[in-house]
């Protein structure tokens, strides 16, 4: 008989509604991995209710439920029970939980126990610091792993018919979605995720921690096998619920993964097809064959930026197996499979500003890395053209102009056009010192999607401001804008860029001109495209005696709005176009250091030359 001491709180009372007679049993143990064991229990037992609360006879019950004890120290931790038999009918019994059947008597005693002790999130740690640790101790690709990989890679490159989804350019989360004439759909998802990228890549593999089983825990199904046949591939199995009376699908994947190396980062990558593709063993899996088969292939791809950054790139297709599947039904699924990017981006999310930071500092590193490196043959051309807006060097022709701020001298002058159609308009400089070294005013000069600038961005009501990821190189990046003119007479302006960098010893230069290609935003906007040829010229300056690195900053710019936007008026704006060089000064300001460190200099030099001398004057 049990009593109420024997059950630890937080646990109902219910000694009082009833009595549990074991006639025989045994419970073994069995250690598992990562400080959990295996408990399992079986019995033959008498299950008795007060005469008062007894609404049929006794059944005799024959039972045994499994799961999972840890124990470090005193403590225990179980998990829920997994299998369950029976001997007796559906005798009824009133005890603390109810009026309930006898046998599901057993599972609610072990629901209890699991909940009294678990500590799923402390098992899932302990699952990804033990993959990550023994992550180069896995088995070696097989060649059709290797081919699964390679597959799934070309996959993610060809979904050029993918469109952004309406409503979504101003999200951090990137979307874009295509449905077959074939009734399958297509769906990308690219985020930016401010943790490491092995960390991340580990969560996305670990699909049989407990934070995904919970997740998924209304589905019927939802099964994963590791390391079939001795390699490190996985089964991953799962059901899912289509709303309009339609049968219950059932997903059954064969996934591997690899680690690729490009220029000293680390590219992390998850590929799955259809199960019916791996040529070894399929284990079966109770209750799939109450389904009708789906299939999806697709690839993740986690890419380091720094140590606490990565992006990661999501390529899916899917396939319900419903011939005339009505397309609104496809849109919905798709949308919730791409909702789920942007609950872990979320999950992840640090503050901008640190973000930010991390994110220049390495590009910093890679700017001086690529020291000396040559550009490639196109973007000669276009760096030779932004290199000309600096003319001859010399100030001949240049006219200077009232600068709002004395941080900044600002000249204009007009050069012909360059190319057949262009107008003729002002050219912009200016000119001022920045606290920094040349890489890191140049790293933030060209991150152009940064979390400051995209706040910056959207809080001034722009609709759009993204980069163009499918055109980046190592030394390049592209982007495209949409800035509202803030007034009805005038539509909005699109520019789309280049921005190409080169660095030297000590030197940055940085090219920008617009790119002619058609930018996809998800839907219609209003706008007229815009030209913008510009140039950055950063030259790192003696340290002097502060020792703080600073560094003279020259900025070109032509920059024409188009449309029946009368010249005068761009002509007019040049001062406010020319205001990042300030926006730089301010950015790295360090007066205060500068000034400390001269005074010590300077106290120190007067101390070494004339001591303790004393003049009148």
């Amino acid at each position: 008989e049990l009593e109420d001491s024997t059950l630890p709180s937080p646990f109902p009372t219910v000694a009082k509604n009833f009595q549990l007679l074991l006639n025989e049993g045994t419970i073994i143990l069995q250690p598992l991995s990562f400080g959990q064991t295996s408990f399992t229990f079986i019995a033959q037992a008498s299950l008795g209710v007060p005469e008062e609360k007894k609404v049929s006879t006794p059944s005799k019950i024959s039972s045994s439920f499994s799961g999972l004890r840890r124990s470090t120290t005193k403590k225990s931790f179980i998990q829920r029970a997994t299998s369950f038999g029976f001997s007796s009918g559906p005798d009824l019994a009133e005890i603390g939980f109810g009026v309930i059947k006898a046998e599901e008597l057993f599972n609610k005693i072990a629901s209890m126990l699991y909940d009294r002790f678990k500590r799923e999130e402390v098992i899932d740690k302990r699952m990804k610091e033990d993959f990550i640790a023994n992550i180069l101790n896995a088995p070696a690709l097989t060649p059709p792993e290797e081919d699964l990989i390679m597959k799934s890679l070309d996959l993610a490159k060809e979904l050029v018919l993918a469109k952004r989804v309406v409503g979504t350019v101003r999200e951090p989360v990137e979307k874009f979605f295509h449905r077959s004439d074939e009734g399958a759909g297509w769906a990308k998802s690219v985020a930016k995720i401010h943790c490491p990228a092995i960390n991340f890549f580990a969560e996305l593999w670990l699909l049989d921690a407990f934070e995904r089983k919970v997740k998924h825990k209304s589905q019927a199904i939802y099964d994963v096998i590791k390391n079939i046949d001795g390699t490190r591939a996985m089964q991953y199995s799962r059901s899912i619920s289509l709303p309009g009376g339609f049968q219950d699908r059932i997903f059954q994947a064969w996934m591997t993964w690899a680690i690729m190396n490009e220029s000293g980062r680390r590219t992390f990558v998850i590929a799955f097809a259809p199960l019916a593709e791996y040529g070894g063993t399929q284990h079966p899996v109770a209750g799939t064959e109450k389904m009708m088969l789906a299939s999806s292939s697709g690839v993740h791809i986690v890419k380091e930026i720094t140590d606490n950054i990565c992006e990661w790139t999501r390529a899916q297709r899917v396939d319900l197996n419903i011939a005339a599947l009505p397309a609104s039904m496809l849109d919905f699924l798709a949308k919730q499979q791409l909702a789920q990017s942007n609950v872990l981006q979320e999950k992840h999310m640090r503050n901008g500003k640190e973000v930010d930071r991390e994110g220049r500092d390495a590009l910093a590193a890679i700017m001086i890395e690529k020291r000396g490196t040559e550009l490639m043959e196109d973007q000669v051309v276009v760096f030779d053209r932004c290199l000309s807006l600096l003319g001859d060097g010399e100030d001949q022709g240049w006219k200077s102009i009232k600068s709002p701020s004395p941080d900044v001298e600002m000249q204009v002058q007009y050069f012909p056009p360059v190319m057949k159609d262009e107008r003729c308009i002002a050219t912009g400089k200016a000119v001022g010192v920045v606290d920094c070294s040349a890489e890191e005013v140049a790293a933030w000069a060209v991150d152009y999607c940064s979390s400051e600038r995209m706040h910056e961005h959207h809080a001034e009501g722009h609709p759009a401001r993204l980069e163009l990821k499918d055109k980046r190189r190592e030394n390049e990046s592209t982007f495209a804008t949409i800035k509202s003119l803030h007034t009805l007479t005038f539509l909005s302006r699109e520019f789309a860029f280049r921005q190409i960098f080169k660095a030297e010893e000590g030197k940055v230069f940085i090219a920008t001109e617009s790119d002619d290609d058609e930018v996809e935003y998800g839907s219609s906007l209003s706008k007229v495209r815009g030209f913008v040829r510009a140039f950055w010229q950063i030259e790192e300056l003696p340290h002097g005696g502060h020792k703080i690195p600073q560094c003279r900053v020259t900025f070109v710019q032509q920059l024409d709005v188009r449309g029946i936007i009368p010249t005068w008026v761009m002509d007019a704006s040049i001062p406010r176009l020319l205001g990042t060089v300030q926006a730089a000064i301010d950015k790295f300001r360090q007066d205060q250091r500068i000034d400390d460190a001269v005074r010590k200099e300077l106290s120190a030099f007067i101390e070494e030359r004339w001591g303790e001398e004393v003049y009148s004057q």
